[in-house]
């Protein structure tokens, strides 16, 4: 019987990776999901990128793994604690590049739902694919005219987009970084910290209602969460393996987890 396995953010984290699905032991049938974030901080970007691109594994884009494409396409700059060179002057990047370029910001089936920061309560589950889609396609059409208008913090709110770059810088924002939104349920994207911190007026974007409560959701991105059963609905797989967490993963069908020590050859000092 197949298995389906989630798994948090990698950032690069090749021997945790390996000791990971050492211990999953998949078989031919089995499937792995990526929450997102597989590339940069860690020593091991390339690999992680060669090894899913071989296997065209099911991942989610996170904002690591989109920020690697915007220096592709010269959109975006590498930033101190970067470790995307080797990615950048790998002489197989440009097969690299069109596998990231081809995977999506939500994945869904049946009653499962990944995507690397979470789902932004003010979608709707049909709304939230189908802007998902179309953002993907509008990188795939012209991705340097894409990226260089992916970066920014506005519109914190999809009824303030003005345009379609707008709509789809929004959907960018609330798949890859939404931590924290307001009551009137506004990404609010400089928050970082753990729940005790979260200032007055924000709240976890998993705390609000939603539709569909019958899915199961995975995301990552958010480390200071560690990874765990958020709601009978919602589980978080981030543990910051980058940072020395250790890496998780869930079975998605047992709910069973998953955890590996960070191995410190992956962590770049």
């Amino acid at each position: 019987m197949s298995r389906r396995f989630a798994v948090g953010d990698l950032q690069g984290c090749w021997h945790s990776f390996q000791a990971l699905l050492a211990d999953l032991d998949l078989n031919g049938d089995d499937e792995l999901w990526l929450a997102g974030d597989l590339c940069n901080r860690g020593t091991g970007s390339l690999e992680v990128l060669r090894y899913c691109a071989a296997r065209d594994v099911t991942a989610v884009l996170g904002n690591h793994d989109l920020h690697l494409l915007a220096c592709y396409f010269g959109s975006g700059k590498p930033k101190g604690k970067d470790t995307l060179e080797g990615v950048l002057s790998a002489p197989d990047v440009t097969t690299l590049i069109d596998w990231l370029l081809a995977r999506p910001l939500v994945h869904t089936s049946g009653n499962l739902w990944m995507a690397h920061a979470g789902r932004w309560p003010g979608f709707r589950m049909s709304t939230w694919q189908a802007l998902a889609e179309e953002t993907q396609a509008a990188w795939q059409r012209d991705p340097a005219a894409f990226f260089k208008q992916m970066y920014g913090n506005s519109p914190d709110h999809l009824a303030d987009a003005t345009c379609d770059i707008e709509r789809w810088r929004f959907c960018v924002n609330a798949c890859t970084r939404m931590r924290v939104v307001t009551a009137d349920l506004r990404l609010d994207l400089g928050f970082k910290g753990e729940l005790d911190a979260c200032p007055d007026g924000l709240s976890p974007w998993y705390s609000h209602p939603v539709d569909d409560e019958g899915m199961l959701g995975v995301f990552g991105h958010w480390a200071a969460l560690g990874a765990r059963q958020l709601t009978p609905h919602i589980a978080a797989l981030d543990s910051g393996c980058v940072w020395g967490g250790g890496l998780t993963a869930i079975n998605l069908d047992t709910r069973e987890w998953y955890w590996v020590p960070t191995d410190k050859r992956d962590i770049n000092d």
